[in-house]
């Protein structure tokens, strides 16, 4: 090969190659990254509250009222039935010492046959203190289809258990009534038993973190004790309500007068705090 020819032929793939090794590769597109938006809140067309004594008195016509002017434009009902837990709003058991209902239009119903709505002889035989109970769970969910249940209960199963055994039965009962708000597609919030001078200190407490873990992933939790509300020490509180806690009965904020008014409004503030928290401020 002539030198000429040579030197062509080198330069030529100096050239292609400096090209080559030089050339910047292809820009690949990339996906863009979709926005994270949180989901907002579930609208609160409904809400249901159930509870025990407590829901009877004072606390009861305040969360009713409160939750009304929080979500003015929801239906909330409340039904309080005395001496009943999760066992009596799961079977509609017969509740010796009374139920009442708040109605979202604020008229108050009790069930006939109740002490304060006795049977008459106009009702017939068929009539009987036997008809003073709640609704089932399930009938309640049926009828309303709240978007949000409320359960204010837990001071009358502790009894059926201990620190020691546990409380199987409890457990089986507050799994079953969760599982049917579920079903219904509600939000949830439980509230515990509140203090009681009657009870072990350690057991109460146990038996509230016994509703924060068998509801984890569930319900929502409002733990009312006194390691994480310390307004609701029953004993405090009858040491600061002094001649007025004279008759108290160890359990019921309402023996405490003025003062458990107080305790139990602010129970309420609190818990609709966490309401808040979870369902927004207020219906469409």
């Amino acid at each position: 090969m002539k030198p000429q020819t040579l030197s062509f032929v080198i330069l030529f793939f100096a050239v292609h190659l400096g090209t080559f090794a030089w050339a910047e590769p292809p820009v690949v597109p990339q996906e863009a990254t979709p926005e994270v938006t949180s989901e907002a809140p579930k609208p609160v067309n409904t809400i249901l509250v159930l509870g025990d004594s407590h829901s009877m008195g004072h606390f009861g016509r305040v969360i009713h009222k409160k939750l009304k002017g929080q979500y003015p434009n929801a239906k909330v009902t409340l039904v309080a039935a005395c001496g009943k837990g999760e066992s009596g709003f799961l079977s509609g058991g017969y509740a010796h010492c009374g139920v009442i209902t708040y109605k979202p239009n604020g008229r108050i119903q009790r069930p006939k046959g109740c002490k304060k709505n006795p049977c008459t002889e106009a009702d017939g035989p068929e009539c009987s203190e036997q008809g003073c109970r709640p609704k089932k769970l399930r009938q309640y969910l049926r009828r309303l289809k709240p978007d949000l249940v409320i359960l204010q209960m837990g001071s009358n199963s502790w009894f059926k258990g201990s620190m020691k055994r546990g409380w199987p039965k409890v457990e089986k009962h507050v799994g079953k009534m969760a599982s049917l708000i579920e079903k219904a597609g509600a939000q949830c919030l439980w509230i515990t038993a509140p203090d009681s001078t009657k009870r072990p200190a350690d057991s109460q407490d146990a038996f509230a973190q016994l509703y924060e873990r068998i509801l984890e992933g569930r319900c929502q939790v409002f733990n009312s004790r006194p390691s994480h509300h310390p307004y609701m020490d029953f004993a405090q509180g009858i040491e600061t309500a002094g001649k007025k806690a004279k008759r108290n009965d160890g359990t019921h904020y309402g023996t405490l007068g003025a003062h458990g008014k107080t305790i139990q409004e602010q129970w309420v503030d609190d818990i609709l705090v966490q309401v808040k928290e979870m369902a927004g401020t207020s219906s469409p």
